[in-house]
């Protein structure tokens, strides 16, 4: 079977396009990861060191639900100061 050139342009678009798709969303996770240490390490500190992980766990998994319970009312991705003044008016939401 034969391609035409510009099959063949296509092809490559498209894969280059999944490649840097993929690299991207790799990157973004390996930003998250270093994140989410950064955060529970602060946080084991803030608790007094030897904070077991069940704990620290519940605390980073807490942070996670008030995102998506933002993120459901449109909130996701707004200011602290904004989340929180809409937190105290609106606490619903973010269950």
């Amino acid at each position: 079977m034969r391609i035409t050139k510009r099959q063949l342009r296509r092809i490559i678009k498209e894969e280059k396009a999944g490649l840097l798709k993929e690299g991207f969303i790799q990157n973004v996770e390996a930003r998250l990861r270093d994140a989410i240490d950064e955060y529970v390490t602060v946080l084991d500190e803030e608790m007094g060191y030897n904070t077991s992980n069940d704990v620290l766990k519940t605390e980073l998994l807490k942070i996670v639900d008030e995102y998506f319970g933002a993120m459901k009312h449109g909130l996701a991705g707004e200011t602290y100061e904004k989340t929180a003044a809409d937190y105290k008016k609106h606490p619903e939401w973010f269950n």
